[in-house]
């Protein structure tokens, strides 16, 4: 089975390791971020960030943070959630030169899937699916 390397769990994550990453961090990404309240439900917190995608110095600052903290990390695959991770993992993994591969919601891969049922915490995305195509990772893989 495919071994999963340290993630980024939630935006509060992401914040955390782009605070600590440098002031330029802070300044160029994490004040473009917008947060919607109570959306897309009450009690919820949705985080915009098509402010950083559409300034690529940004964007550009947040991949080559990735790429600095895993390119010794002898990382074999870079996975993406969709739909956010599919924005984010995909360059990360063509930094590092290694695959990419799409870790999707159930029922959205044309062909032989792969999956597992996962559990974090005890919100409303604690809980969930994801599968990949059969044949995209390999035992031992070491996957971001």
């Amino acid at each position: 089975h495919a071994r999963c390397g340290t993630g980024i769990a939630d935006m509060a994550q992401v914040e955390t390791m782009m605070i600590s990453t440098s002031q330029e961090m802070h300044d160029k990404v994490i004040k473009k971020l917008h947060v919607v309240p109570n959306f897309p439900r009450p009690g919820l917190n949705f985080t915009d960030i098509t402010p950083v995608l559409q300034d690529p110095s940004a964007f550009k600052l947040i991949i080559d943070a990735f790429v600095a903290r895993y390119k010794d990390k002898n990382i074999t695959a870079v996975g993406g959630i969709e739909s956010r991770g599919f924005i984010f993992a995909s360059p990360v993994a063509l930094a590092l030169g290694v695959p990419f591969v799409a870790l999707r919601k159930p029922g959205k891969l044309a062909w032989g899937s792969v999956g597992v049922d996962f559990r974090i915490g005890s919100g409303v995305y604690s809980k969930g699916r994801l599968e990949v195509r059969e044949g995209a990772l390999k035992n031992g893989d070491n996957v971001l």
